[in-house]
């Protein structure tokens, strides 16, 4: 039983940060954050959602779907509402924490990248929401039911799910690490200019 909970717990979390990674990069990199502040911000998010916040997160999400009467067969419509409501509210009271302790002190950045998390929200709040229930069907812990989930994945061997969602978590970190190098490169190129 504790097994199936702390499985499903590195599944949901790992879901989480595999599909908000890049856009939260960007996101961070334009309202301002330094490239160090946006990936200690991102290890942030990484680390403690590891050590339980992500549970936390899922869980107020399970409770927000249920305390509006949705769930996985309710219209997708109804779903994505529901989920960008949830992230919405959720971003607005964490972002100006996490920014905080990676280190940013100039509290109109931290503004600035919390308004920019909330509005990011509204349009990563359902792919966050479909890639938790995405990845519990992929490692085999809970069947997707949503109607938007492709049937020829459904219908695959856990093997081949697993494959599925390995390519996607390392899509992920190359897709961060990529957003930085060229914001590097960005900067680099303009500090060169500004010398010239």
């Amino acid at each position: 039983m504790l097994e199936d909970k702390l499985r499903k717990h590195f599944v949901d979390t790992t879901a989480m940060i595999t599909e908000s990674n890049p856009i939260f990069a960007i996101s961070e990199i334009a309202s301002g954050l330094s490239i160090e502040n946006s990936i200690n911000a991102r290890l942030f998010a990484a680390g403690i959602g590891y050590f339980g916040f992500a549970k936390v997160y899922s869980s107020g999400r399970d409770f927000w779907k249920k305390s509006f009467g949705v769930s996985e067969v309710t219209s997708e419509i109804k779903q994505v509402v529901c989920d960008l409501g949830y992230s919405v509210t959720f971003n607005l009271f964490f972002s100006p924490i996490m920014y905080y302790v990676a280190g940013e002190r100039d509290f109109e950045t931290i503004a600035l990248a919390t308004g920019a998390s909330m509005g990011l929200s509204l349009f990563n709040g359902a792919p966050v929401g479909y890639a938790i229930d995405v990845s519990r069907d992929l490692f085999g812990i809970k069947e997707c039911k949503r109607k938007s989930y492709p049937k020829k994945i459904k219908e695959l061997s856990l093997n081949s799910k697993r494959k599925i969602a390995i390519g996607l978590i390392v899509g992920s970190i190359g897709i961060t690490s990529l957003v930085y190098q060229v914001s590097d490169l960005f900067n680099d190129s303009v500090i060169e200019a500004n010398n010239n």
